[in-house]
């Protein structure tokens, strides 16, 4: 079982962008821009464990990753200017962090490792739920296996997702694609949900490399479609139409291959700023064999700036409203039904809390929470207290070690007289030291040694030395007494009988000679040892260096007279053996200029003699708010203004670049969204004056009232014109006042304004309403607010229109027809009595 704690002999390895990195292996512009940040660090842990793929996930939250950065804080050194490899940790910040989940893992049959629940990005799978809708969960043995968090009991958040993928062996059929996938769940206030997505594609190219992409996604999970649009989304990506709604994707094609064995980290942060939520896409992949970073940098930075939004957070279990809360480590692939030939590894599922870091409390080895399986591959749970292993494989066969072994030729001492008996023969010898031989000519013989003592007690000394060669490019390496004790000498006190085996494990010389084309010009060698009729693979080196500017790539080899056009390959020797490999001359095409920091990640290998065609980005982004505007470039002696560069490379190139450094004018704030269409870019020195409206109308029931700004958190104004000169970005905060219209219709009452958000108005209609012949009585307010009570008190957060309603009476007509009806009766009454009283 793997231990549940870091090898103390191996520390954690931190890595500064930029370090051991190629220039050509540095991300290529997204389209015209380059996304530049160099505070991303990864996080390595060693294990144990070899020739597995090695996967770890590792959750934070705020409080507690504070720590974690600091300890993780490197300084750089310098060199006549130049970045230097000279960065280091501040290690005595740091404190060694529990590992507490590990997953091992032996695959053949999957062409996708995922860390996360999609058969393909999210965007193409995955089908946003409004809030409150069903989502059905599967069973376990549904999805594809790996290891998955349900998280039903135990639901907590983090601000940060982590994974490592290491992956010693992966051979995929033809077309297939396969995926390294990190996906979490985003909330970022109330019932706002997304998708985040992060992963790495692979398609193998016929030099047995892999072409390879890196992608984030995000996906909007909630009611909200119009938060997913360009009003509320920035990034280096763009937003697309999917079957399942508009996604938003950034996309690194890389420029040259990946073999393996390499390692990928992807991470995924989330932290509040002042523009919204700020999602942090990073990225390190490294080739381990020899040791080559190909991407270590910010992938892509996404601003969602959507009204209503509070700390965002990561879903690690319980239950939300889209029922997309799963936290998983899955095997899957795009493309069911294929499996690749092979792949080795182990998976590791962590999360992080204020005590450190610790496993996921309700991982299971188990399918994805989706549909869908990948044919031949099952999951074989194991479990201690500390760190629970899941081994994932089409045919799960034992694994072996290949320990470091001793090789001998055995030479027996005795002192007096003794029986040899090797094999079926025996021998009596007197005193002395006698050579017993190992080596026929055929190939080394496995003894069975038997030793009787002659005249008493005595002891006798067996002598092997670890490596015997007979012959030129064939040797023999000692397996052990008794297949296990490895000591070169064994001491025995003879009394009686002893027996005890060796033998020697026959090895070949493989010789690798490395040849530049078209000359075949000798330009290095390698030698190693292979066991003789056993399957060895062979790794080539991808890349021959010569001095920084020139450099060898792998094109092919030949290995008696077969052509192979893989630079990692099996081989099974019969007799010493030559290897040839040939690899193509490539020039660095350097670019240069007062920006070189930038520019040096749009450096470029050539092959000798090729015609080269590059576009230069427009923009080279500078952080977040300033960016390098494309001037021109100088060529030898001539200077050009259009992005389109052409030449034939016969030597190492340098390409003058000249870029203008300009600066973003730009709104943050509550409700400054609505004034991005008063951002501009300006050119460092640049005099800027912008204005802005005092009243910004955005429909007829709501506008905004600007109060005042602060610019650059320094200065506070009132006025709405804004001028100066752009030396840094112009962040101009903005106070808000949003205000709803409100239209109140009743008898005494008439309001028709706009009024602030949150004010609260009170309105008393009178209970009876009318003229002399009807009177009217209040029956109800009909509008935003529904109620029988005179008395209306509203709080102002919205549109708001108001009807008082009355029910018609004509009960004053009524009463004034009954006292004339009344006073009718008695004047006739009156009359009549006059009439009767008179004397006839």
């Amino acid at each position: 079982m793997v231990s549940s704690l870091p090898n103390p002999g191996c520390p954690l390895s931190l890595n500064r962008l930029g370090d051991n990195k190629p220039s050509s292996q540095y991300p290529k512009p997204h389209q015209n821009e380059q996304q530049l940040d160099y505070r991303v660090i990864s996080l390595k842990i060693c294990s144990d464990i070899s020739n597995y793929i090695k996967l770890s996930l590792i959750y934070t939250v705020n409080p507690m990753f504070k720590p974690l950065v600091e300890c993780l804080m490197m300084r750089p050194g310098y060199n006549d200017g130049k970045r230097s490899n000279g960065w280091r940790a501040h290690s005595h910040k740091c404190r060694t962090l529990p590992i507490v989940l590990i997953i091992t893992l032996v695959l053949t049959a999957s062409p996708a490792l995922v860390l996360g629940a999609l058969h393909a990005p999210l965007s193409q799978q995955v089908k946003a739920n409004p809030v409150g809708a069903a989502s059905p969960r599967h069973q376990v043995a549904d999805g594809p296996p790996g290891v998955v968090d349900y998280g039903n009991t135990y639901p907590f958040n983090t601000s940060q997702v982590l994974g490592n993928a290491v992956i010693n062996t992966l051979t995929t059929p033809s077309g297939d694609t396969f995926l390294i996938q990190l996906v979490g769940v985003l909330n970022t206030g109330g019932d706002h949900y997304y998708l985040v997505e992060e992963y790495l594609a692979l398609n193998q190219t016929q030099n047995a490399g892999y072409a390879y992409t890196l992608a984030d996604t995000l996906l909007n999970l909630s009611a909200y479609p119009s938060h997913l649009s360009s009003h509320y989304i920035s990034g280096l990506g763009g937003l697309r139409n999917t079957p399942n709604g508009v996604a938003y994707t950034y996309t690194y094609t890389a420029s040259g291959h990946l073999t393996t064995p390499f390692e990928y980290t992807p991470s995924i942060r989330v932290q509040s700023t002042l523009e919204g939520t700020q999602v942090d896409f990073q990225a390190t992949l490294t080739e381990m064999s020899p040791q080559l970073t190909l991407f270590q940098s910010e992938l892509d930075t996404v601003i969602i700036s959507e009204p209503h939004q509070s700390t965002p957070t990561i879903t690690v279990g319980g239950h939300n409203p889209v029922n997309q809360n799963v936290l998983e480590i899955v095997l899957n692939t795009p493309t069911q039904g294929t499996q690749p030939t092979n792949v080795e590894g182990y998976l590791q599922l962590f999360y992080g809390d204020q005590r450190g870091f610790a496993p996921v409390p309700e991982a299971q080895s188990s399918g994805a929470d989706v549909a869908g399986s990948l044919p031949g591959l099952h999951v074989y749970p194991l479990y201690n207290q500390t760190a629970p292993v899941a081994l994932v494989s089409s045919q799960l066969t034992g694994f072996t070690t290949l320990w470091p072994l001793n090789h001998t030729t055995i030479v027996l001492t005795a002192q007096r007289g003794l029986t040899l008996g090797i094999n079926t023969t025996s021998v009596n010898l007197s005193r002395g030291a006698y050579q017993i031989p190992q080596y026929t000519g055929e190939g080394f013989i496995e003894n069975t040694i038997r030793l009787t003592p002659e005249g008493g007690a005595q002891e006798v000394t067996l002598s092997a030395p670890g490596v015997i060669q007979p012959e030129v490019g064939y040797r023999g390496v000692f397996l052990g007494w008794n297949h296990t004790l490895k000591a070169g000498t064994l001491k025995l006190n003879l009394s009686k009988q002893y027996t005890v085996s060796e033998a020697y494990q026959p090895q070949y010389l493989l010789t690798e000679i490395y040849l530049a084309q078209p000359n075949q010009t000798p330009i290095g060698k390698n030698y190693e040892w292979v066991n003789a009729g056993a399957n060895t693979t062979v790794r080539l080196p991808t890349m021959i260096y010569e001095g920084s500017y020139v450099r060898f790539l792998f094109v092919g080899a030949t290995l008696n007279q077969t052509q192979i056009n893989a630079s990692e390959f099996e081989v099974k020797l019969v007799e010493p053996t030559t290897l040839y490999a040939y690899y193509a001359k490539q020039f660095l095409i350097a670019f240069v200029g007062s920006h070189r920091e930038y520019y040096s990640r749009l450096d470029e290998w050539a092959n000798a003699s090729q015609q080269v065609n590059i576009s230069l980005p427009l923009y080279i982004r500078d952080g977040q708010y300033a960016r390098l505007a494309f001037q021109s470039y100088t060529l030898g002696n001539q200077t050009e203004t259009n992005l389109e560069l052409q030449l034939t490379v016969t030597a190492p190139v340098n390409v003058t670049l000249n870029y203008t450094q300009q600066y973003q004018l730009n709104f943050t704030g509550a409700y400054s969204q609505y004034y991005y269409a008063y951002s501009a870019w300006y050119n460092q020195g640049e005099n800027y004056s912008v204005t802005i409206p005092q009243t910004l109308m955005v429909n007829t029931t709501f506008r905004i009232v600007y109060d005042n700004a602060t610019i650059n958190k320094n200065t506070t104004t009132t006025q709405a014109h804004f001028t100066g000169t752009a030396s840094t970005p112009i962040i101009i905060q903005l106070t808000l006042t949003p205000q709803y219209l409100v239209v109140i219709n009743a008898p005494n009452t008439h309001i028709h304004a706009f009024y602030n958000r949150s004010q609260t108005i009170s309105v008393q209609a009178p209970y009876y309403s009318g003229n002399i012949f009807k009177l009217d009585v209040f029956r109800e307010w009909v509008g935003t607010l529904n109620t029988t009570s005179t008395q209306l008190t509203l709080n102002v957060n919205g549109p708001i229109h108001e009807t008082a309603v009355y029910t018609r009476t004509y009960i004053r007509l009524l009463l004034i027809m009954v006292s004339i009806g009344a006073i009718l009766a008695a004047t006739l009454t009156i009359y009549l009595k006059s009439r009767t009283s008179r004397p006839i």
